[in-house]
């Protein structure tokens, strides 16, 4: 359609990300490599003990989400539930909160006893998470014939042996993907380790920052950082393979998309229970916002006025870095949908940052760009830039399909008509993107305003952003203090379920 776009765009995304992923990632692993780069990262008891409870509980919590996920998937994707719409996008507000406001969450929901330990870990890990699984596996789910089990019943079957021999394996690939997914999320994970752990549960991530940050011992932090991906891409690769031979067992697919079953007491009794699921953290932290002292206060929100410098310098980075994103998540999806094959290698790299945790790559930039002339650290763009280029890859995946449904013909029909091609695009092209884009920018907004990690590392203390002075916050004594993190954290759920309301309002 357009083919002169790729050439003209191509640049934008690739440059972005391979000068503040790629280049600082390479940089990273220069550093780390060596002869005595395991014992950095592996040579101390302590050291390993962060790698065995990073490693396992990434993996209960992924069982765990599973576990809670699939039959919520079940419900939706084989029955006509009322709302399904509704719930699917309201199953999705915890995982664009940021990281901070979900362990304050469980932090206000669980009582003290449970603080510090690694239960209430799993639990957020497993409840940010719910919504991986729901929109990779129910679209696969939905999509099975339903006369394939009806067919096994007949030949006397029972549904446990239907669902074993049957159903289960045409949802392997599926499964497997969002099993992957959210391994990777829960062992690269942070915020939320940071504000329920503590001290006492320290992950792979936590313990990078503190080297970096507070001991100062970057050698150790970059091993840490370079094992990690290693360990992450290693599992990453697997999962993919393992996914890749499960889709070459036939499938038997029908158009009869619709015909799911009726409702049953099972299925009203499952939905009920994930509404009430992701509404009790979240109710949690608007009662803590309103209780001092165990009695009824606005004390915390009339003191969110105390934090009005981390609250416009969280704007000031969202306003930054989600036009960025937009503009370079819209330049990587022309690249992929109107280019040729050897284009969609833009998108690949677009996509990039999905593989290097946050905060991997705020040490990153440290590690490359901290030396003149190139000294980006101390800019005062490196932080919404670095936020821009982790929500990258939510902004191709939000525009790339709906690019690549748009028929060919519309423009073809506007070059007869004698448009030159920027007319086509911005009259024919452009209006179906509106919403896409919109949705895109607004989920850029929550990204940035909730990112915590790269922060972390890049952020200055002069322009603290929200999730930083949450989590200082809550771990500071004084009942007005941390009432106003509770009511600081209330607005970034507000955002965070404004953003997936416009996102999952691009589809009406």
């Amino acid at each position: 359609m357009y083919p002169r776009a790729p050439r003209l765009l191509w640049w934008l995304p690739t440059g972005a990300v391979g000068l503040f992923c790629i280049v600082p990632f390479v940089a990273l692993a220069a550093r780390a490599i060596g002869p005595d780069w395991p014992a950095r990262a592996l040579g101390t008891p302590a050291l390993r003990q962060v790698w065995w409870f990073t490693t396992w509980q990434a993996a209960a919590s992924t069982a765990l989400a599973l576990a809670v996920a699939l039959p919520v998937t079940w419900a939706l994707a084989r029955h006509r539930v009322p709302g399904g719409r509704a719930l699917t996008a309201w199953l999705t507000v915890p995982f664009f909160l940021p990281s901070v406001v979900v362990g304050a969450a469980f932090l206000a929901l669980l009582p003290r006893t449970m603080h510090g330990t690694a239960p209430a870990i799993l639990l957020a890990h497993a409840w940010c998470n719910l919504a991986v699984v729901v929109r990779i596996v129910g679209p696969r789910w939905a999509s099975l014939d339903p006369r394939l089990g009806e067919a096994a019943a007949t030949l006397g079957a029972r549904p446990v042996a239907v669902a074993r021999t049957v159903t289960a394996p045409l949802l392997a690939p599926a499964v497997a993907s969002a099993a992957a997914v959210v391994f990777v999320l829960c062992f690269t994970s942070y915020g939320v380790v940071r504000v329920l752990g503590g001290a006492s549960r320290m992950t792979v991530e936590s313990e990078i920052v503190l080297r970096a940050v507070l001991l100062d011992d970057l050698p150790a932090a970059v091993s840490l950082a370079a094992m990690q991906f290693a360990v992450v891409g290693a599992a990453v690769l697997w999962w993919t393979a393992r996914g890749t031979r499960a889709t070459t067992r036939p499938v038997v697919r029908t158009s009869q998309h619709g015909a799911r079953g009726d409702r049953t007491a099972a299925t009203a009794a499952v939905v009920a229970t994930a509404w009430l699921v992701v509404a009790l953290p979240l109710a949690a932290i608007a009662l803590r916002s309103v209780r001092i002292d165990g009695r009824l206060s606005l004390a915390g929100w009339r003191a969110i006025g105390g934090a009005a410098d981390a609250v416009w310098a969280s704007l000031a980075n969202a306003a930054l870095a989600a036009p960025l994103a937009t503009a370079m998540g819209l330049a990587a999806a022309a690249c992929a949908s109107y280019g040729s094959r050897r284009w969609r290698g833009v998108e690949a790299v677009a996509l990039a940052p999905v593989a290097i945790s946050s905060v991997t790559i705020g040490l990153g930039i440290v590690v490359a760009w901290s030396s003149r002339p190139f000294d980006f650290r101390s800019a005062p763009w490196i932080v919404p830039v670095a936020h821009a280029v982790v929500a990258l890859p939510i902004v191709v995946r939000t525009l790339v399909p709906v690019m690549r449904a748009i028929p060919s013909r519309l423009a073809e029909a506007a070059a007869t008509l004698g448009a030159a091609p920027w007319r086509s695009w911005r009259t024919v092209h452009l209006p179906l993107l509106a919403r896409p884009l919109a949705a895109a920018a607004a989920l850029s907004v929550a990204v940035s305003i909730g990112e915590f990690g790269a922060t972390s590392i890049l952020g200055r203390r002069s322009g603290e952003t929200l999730p930083v002075l949450i989590q200082r916050s809550l771990s500071r004594p004084g009942d007005i203090v941390q009432a106003r993190a509770w009511a600081l954290a209330t607005l970034l759920v507000a955002v965070g379920a404004a953003a997936v309301a416009v996102a999952d309002g691009r589809r009406r």
